[in-house]
Order: C-alpha cells, then sequence, then structure tokens
C-alpha cells in the first residue's frame, strides 16, 4: 500500500494547488504581466496598468494609492500597490479651495455669533431661542474642522482617513456638526412657525408640540451623529493590529458610504413627512382663523375675504376705505394679523423644507452613486472634500439667515 499512496498523495496536493491558485484567480482576479514574475491587480476595484516584479503597481508622475478608508498603498502591511487612484495635482486644488472658502467663511459666522450675543443681550434670557446659537456653533466647528482637514491634507497627503486618528477626527467632527445644526436649524424654523399657532391652539399644545419636536430632532442628530464615527472605529482597529486588510477597509467603507446614503436619504424623507404633517394643521389653523374672521366681520367670507386682502380696489372711494378700516383697528385687526401670521409661517416651513430636501437629495445621489459603483470606492479622497465645499455652501446660506434680523 505504502508505494501506492505516495502517488495519490502528490496528486491530492497537485490538486489542492490547482484550487487554491484557482480561488485567488477569482478573488484578485490578476492578469500577467508581460511575462513579470508577479501578477498586477486586476478586479472590481480597477486595473494596474504596470507593476513592477513584485507585483506593485507603478504609479505615474502624480499619481500615489493613498486612497482614503480603502488604502491601495499597502507598503505599511508588507504588502503591494494594488492602484494608483488619487491624482495629487487634482487633490491640490480641491483641498486648496476648500481651505479658502473655509477662511473666507469664519469671519462670517463669528459675525453671526456676535450678532446673535448682541441679541441675547437685549431680550430676557428666557425668551432668547438657544437653535441659533446651536446652528451657529455647528458651522463654526465644521468650518473648522473642514479647514484642519484640507490643511492637514496639503501639508500630510500620506495620511488618509481611517488610518490616521488626527484626520479621521476632522471627518467626524465635521459630519457631527452637519448634523447637529441641521436639526437644530429645522427645530428653529418650526417652533418659529409653531408661535404663530399659540391663539388657535393654545399655550399648552404648541409647548407640547414643541418638546416633541425637540425630542425628535435631538434623537435624530444622535443617530446620525453615530453614523460618523465609523472612520474613528476604523482607526481603533487598525491601531490594534485588525481591520488592515483589504477585505476588512473594503467592508468599512461600504459601511461608511452606505450609512451617508441612509443617513441623507432618511432625512430627506422624514423631513418631507413631518414638513406635510406641519402644513396640515397650519391649514387646518388657517381655516379655523378665517372662519373667526368671517364671524366677527359680520360679512361672508368672500366679503371677508376681499376686506382682508391688502389690496384695496380702486373703485373705492376715499369715505368707503375710510369706513372699512376703521373697524377692522378697533376690533378686527388683531384677527387678520394672526391670519396673516399663519400664511406666512406656513410659506416659511414649506420654503425652507422645499430647499433642505433638494440639498439632502442632491447629497443622497452623490453618496449613493460612490456605494453603487465599486471602482469609486478608492475615490473617496475626491469626495470629502467636494462633499464639505457643498456643506459650506449651505451654512454660509445659514449664517445669513441667522446673522441679521429677518426671521427664519
Amino acid at each position: 500500500t505504502a508505494p501506492h499512496s505516495t502517488p495519490r498523495r502528490k496528486a491530492s496536493r497537485a490538486t489542492m494547488g490547482v484550487i487554491t491558485n484557482g480561488c485567488e484567480a477569482i478573488f484578485q482576479a490578476g492578469s500577467d504581466s508581460g511575462g513579470s514574475a508577479a501578477t498586477c491587480y486586476t478586479g472590481i476595484l480597477g486595473r494596474c496598468q504596470k507593476c513592477n516584479s513584485d507585483g506593485s503597481c507603478i504609479c505615474a508622475g502624480g499619481l500615489n494609492g493613498m486612497s482614503d478608508l480603502l488604502v491601495m498603498d499597502r507598503q505599511k502591511w508588507g504588502d503591494r500597490t494594488l492602484l494608483c487612484p488619487n491624482y495629487e495635482p487634482l487633490l491640490i486644488i480641491i483641498n486648496a479651495a476648500a481651505c479658502l472658502f473655509a477662511l473666507l467663511a469664519l469671519p462670517r459666522i463669528l459675525r453671526a455669533i456676535h450678532f446673535q450675543a448682541v441679541q441675547a443681550g437685549s431680550r430676557v434670557a428666557a425668551r432668547q431661542p438657544v437653535a441659533p446659537f446651536v446652528v451657529l456653533s455647528g458651522a463654526l466647528l465644521g468650518t473648522i474642522s473642514m479647514l484642519s482637514y484640507s490643511a492637514l491634507k496639503l501639508i500630510f497627503p500620506a495620511r488618509v482617513v481611517g488610518t490616521d486618528p488626527t484626520i479621521s477626527l476632522m471627518v467626524v467632527l465635521r459630519d457631527f456638526s452637519s448634523a447637529v445644526a441641521l436639526e437644530a436649524h429645522r427645530l428653529h424654523v418650526v417652533s418659529v412657525a409653531l408661535g404663530s399657532q399659540t391663539r388657535s391652539l393654545g399655550e399648552q399644545r404648541v409647548q407640547d408640540a414643541k418638546a416633541y419636536q425637540l425630542w425628535r430632532c435631538a434623537a435624530k442628530a444622535t443617530i446620525f451623529s453615530l453614523l460618523g464615527l465609523l472612520p474613528l472605529v476604523q482607526c481603533m482597529y487598525g491601531s490594534a493590529g485588525r481591520a488592515t486588510s483589504v477585505e476588512a477597509q473594503t467592508a468599512f467603507a461600504v459601511a461608511f458610504l452606505i450609512g451617508k446614503v441612509v443617513h441623507f436619504s432618511s432625512t430627506a424623507v422624514i423631513l418631507r413627512a413631518e414638513t406635510n404633517s406641519l402644513l396640515k394643521t397650519f391649514s387646518e389653523c388657517i381655516e379655523a382663523a378665517h372662519a373667526g374672521y368671517v364671524i366677527a366681520s359680520g360679512c361672508n367670507a368672500h366679503e371677508a375675504l376681499m376686506s382682508s386682502s391688502p389690496k384695496i380696489s380702486r373703485q373705492e372711494t376715499s369715505a368707503d376705505q375710510t369706513r372699512k378700516r376703521v373697524p377692522q383697528q378697533l376690533y378686527l385687526q388683531p384677527l387678520l394679523n394672526e391670519l396673516h401670521a399663519l400664511q406666512a409661517a406656513r410659506e416659511n416651513i414649506r420654503t425652507n423644507a422645499r430647499g433642505l430636501v433638494r440639498t439632502l437629495s442632491l447629497s443622497t445621489c452623490a453618496w449613493l452613486t460612490l456605494a453603487v459603483y465599486p471602482p469609486f470606492w478608492t475615490k473617496i479622497s475626491y469626495f470629502i472634500p467636494l462633499i464639505s465645499l457643498m456643506w459650506l455652501n449651505g451654512s454660509v446660506a445659514l449664517v445669513k439667515l441667522y446673522g441679521s434680523r429677518r426671521k427664519p
């Protein structure tokens, strides 16, 4: 039996070797590189055009493999460079633009904070809303973190998100400030709008509605901030010698992208649903206020509506105008003011929600494109500063809003 067992063992070993090589070919999708000893990487993440004898991709001028979250330059962990997805001159331009816009935005944010501080000093402390300070503080923190991220990328291009704790912290802080500022702005807009319903709903119902909105906004900000902690979690695992393989980093990168899609898409859906519900209550209050105005004016609905309009027909004489204005100023004007305030609040809610949903939808499409197309998984280094520029544009709009006397 011994003479026959040796050939069988050799055959089984040869078969296992063929299976192992086949699995490696399937997972790595390697292709021959012009007769070199090793193979260049070719797979779902992309294809290396030229590599050395070790199979490490040779990066042309200006290219490198220091991509964020999913690092293609694996030499730090004793592996080869798989791809060269980063074009350094383009990244320098994008990050320099982000630094420039952040520096230009900082004075505006500080002036807006000072304006809110002056406004707070001229009001009773209990009546001063806190949400504007939260929005502006979030804008300040996000702008500083974005400026720090882009500056560090310009100075130390080899530091990447997911392995370097400082760079990763800047991304986490930006996402945290974005979530908090967005929810605080939404809460302030809704609170101001609900304040116009006090006469219709009563003080207690309005306070209960505000407390409910505060709870919802705080819960959403907390959940979305926790989703943004993935880069720091990846850093912690990497520091412990875990999650350093391509498969582990791919899992973190995909989870990061999916988290962004879930964040922005769910925020847009929830915002739309909340807005529709809020607009419905405003419509009911407007109908009730209009009915009260009709009853108080002692005329039919059409005449009351015409008389409540700020425009007066040119056919009316000055005596007619005087007779109509006098009773309104005496006892109808408060009802008319309430009706106009409700209509203005409803339109303000609709306008703010429309702009936010549009921005959230664009962000969802951008992150979804990254998530569904694997070659883009190594291009996150481009999207982080680009998304930061979009965020900065929205922050400047909020700063203009809270840096003036115009109510949001």
